[in-house]
């Protein structure tokens, strides 16, 4: 408790913070993670370039049944709804195992 409050008191200490960030150390830690940041950033364009290129996407697309536009949407949507009610109705009055309510 006493730890997390001196911590608190002394990142929250704009002098201190300043100081902090020209030693060698704490730039060094800096260009690491730029440097990290940047590295992910362009391995996952580079990905995303990749798995648009193979088609993936445009295959798993073309196989679904999800709708393409909003005329689609409510289709779906609709067969949705009558795909449950069929089965409410389809479905025994009572699940097994309950007692009946007099």
């Amino acid at each position: 408790m006493v730890l997390g409050r001196l911590l608190h008191s002394l990142l929250n200490n704009a002098r201190l913070v300043e100081k902090l960030s020209e030693t060698q150390p704490i730039r060094q830690a800096a260009r690491i993670t730029v440097s990290l940041a940047s590295r992910l950033e362009l391995a996952g364009q580079r990905a995303a370039e990749r798995v648009r290129r193979s088609g993936a996407v445009r295959k798993l697309l073309e196989r679904t049944e999800l709708p393409r536009q909003l005329g689609g949407l409510s289709q779906w949507a609709a067969r949705l709804r009558d795909s449950w009610a069929r089965g409410l109705r389809e479905a025994p009055k009572e699940a097994p195992g309950r007692k009946k309510q007099k």
